[in-house]
């Protein structure tokens, strides 16, 4: 699957930020500040799930080759 597709489908599907959009005619800073927090809340979410998966993954994998 592409990487946009994939991406897309999670941010789409599972990722539901709270974030208002700046206003109207608002400043280039007040538009990268609210893309800076949508970007932050999604990484922190796929981090814990990363890791999640990781460590499942060696433990399945320890049980299956011991």
């Amino acid at each position: 699957m592409p990487f946009s597709r994939f991406f897309g489908h999670y941010v789409g599907q599972i990722y539901k930020i709270d974030e208002e959009f700046p206003p109207p005619g608002a400043t280039q800073g007040a538009c990268r500040a609210c893309f800076q927090r949508v970007v932050e809340r999604l990484l922190a979410r796929e981090f814990f799930w990363l890791l999640a998966n990781a460590l499942s993954q060696c433990a399945f994998t320890f049980v299956i080759f011991s």
